[in-house]
C-alpha cells in the first residue's frame, strides 16, 4: 500500500481556512504519536491555550503529552527565523540539539510543524531566501541531517501568491492540501470509547499495523468489564487482523465478553468463514457505541 506520507521528511502542507488549520494540526500529532515521536508545533499567529483547547477536541490526553514533554507547542515561527531571516545555521544546530534531546528521552524522533505566517509579503528577495531555505532543508533531511527530524512547513493559501506556493511546494519531496492530507490519514486510529471500556476504530488494519492495534487492545484489559470495539468507521480489515481479534476474545474469561459493534460485513465473513464467531466471550452487535448508548449502524 505504499509509504504513509506522514513518513516523509520534509513536507508542504496548505491550508485555506480555520477549519483545515486545525485538520492539519490533528494529523500532525497523530503522525507523532503513531510513530513515537516528539512533536515541537510552532503555531504561527494563534496563541498556544487556543492550540491546546483545539487539540482537546479529538485528543484526551494532552495535557499529559505536555507534562512528559512529548508535545510543546509555541507560538510563531521561532525555530525556522533567526533575526527575522531564514536559514541561519544556529537554526539547524536548535533543530540538531532538540533531535538529540528527543532521541535521549526514548522517543524515535523529533517532528517539527512550523505554521509560516511572517512572510516577505512584496519582498522578492525575501520569497528567495525562503525558498532557498526550504530546498537546503530538503538537501539536508535527505541525508539524514538533522537525525531522526521530520519537519511539516504550513502555509496559508490566502497568504502566499500562487506562483510563489507552486515554488515552495516543489521544494518539497512531499507536498499537500489539507482537503489532499485529510484522505491521506494514517491506516489505523483508535480512540477510546468515552464512558466504555474499549476503542473505537476508524481506517484499515492490515499486517503492516497489527502491532499498532495489539498494543491498542492490550490497553483495554485492565479490569474485569467487558471489552467493545465500536467498527463502524473501519473500512477494511484482512484475515490476519480479525485473527487478532478472536485471539483477543481468546483470552477473556470469567464471563467477560468481546462486543464487536458494527462489525460490517468483510470482519463478519471472515468471522464466520474461520469459525471465530462461535468463541463464547466474542458477541457481535449491530449497534453502533455512541457515549455509551447503542445505537443502529449507519
Amino acid at each position: 500500500m505504499g509509504r504513509p506520507w506522514t513518513a516523509s521528511r520534509h513536507l508542504c502542507l496548505s491550508y485555506r481556512d480555520e477549519d483545515e488549520y486545525r485538520t492539519l494540526l490533528t494529523i500532525n500529532l497523530l503522525a507523532a504519536l503513531e510513530q513515537g515521536e516528539r512533536i515541537i508545533y510552532l503555531s504561527g499567529d494563534v496563541p498556544v491555550d487556543v492550540v491546546h483547547a483545539w487539540l482537546r477536541d479529538t485528543h484526551q490526553g494532552i495535557e499529559s503529552l505536555v507534562a512528559r514533554g512529548q508535545l510543546l507547542v509555541r507560538q510563531g515561527n521561532g525555530f525556522c527565523e533567526v533575526n527575522g531571516t531564514p536559514g541561519d545555521e544556529s537554526v539547524v544546530d536548535l533543530l540538531d540539539r532538540e533531535s538529540a534531546v528527543a532521541a535521549r528521552a526514548g522517543y524515535t524522533g523529533l517532528r517539527v510543524s512550523v505554521t509560516r505566517t511572517h512572510l516577505p509579503r512584496d519582498d522578492l528577495l525575501g520569497w528567495e531566501r525562503l525558498l532557498q531555505h526550504e530546498e537546503r532543508f530538503t538537501r539536508l533531511l535527505a541525508n539524514g541531517n538533522p537525525a531522526g527530524l521530520t519537519l511539516t512547513c504550513q502555509y496559508d493559501q490566502h497568504l502566499v501568491p500562487e506562483h510563489h506556493l507552486g515554488a515552495l511546494r516543489q521544494a518539497h519531496p512531499v507536498a499537500l492540501t489539507a482537503e489532499e492530507a485529510a484522505r491521506r490519514q494514517p491506516l489505523l486510529r483508535a480512540d477510546a470509547l468515552p464512558g466504555q471500556r474499549g476503542l473505537r476504530l476508524s481506517g484499515e488494519i492490515n499486517r503492516s499495523n497489527l502491532v499498532e492495534l495489539s498494543a491498542a487492545l492490550e490497553s483495554t484489559f485492565r479490569g474485569d468489564d467487558d471489552i467493545h470495539l465500536d467498527l463502524a468507521d473501519l473500512h477494511y480489515a484482512d484475515v490476519a487482523a480479525v485473527r487478532l481479534l478472536a485471539q483477543t476474545a481468546r483470552r477473556l474469561h470469567d464471563g467477560r465478553r468481546f462486543v464487536l459493534h458494527c462489525p460490517g460485513p468483510i470482519i463478519s465473513a471472515i468471522l464466520r468463514i474461520y469459525g471465530w464467531d462461535r468463541l463464547p466471550a466474542l458477541l457481535l452487535s449491530e449497534g453502533k457505541e455512541a457515549e455509551g448508548k447503542e445505537r443502529a449502524c449507519e
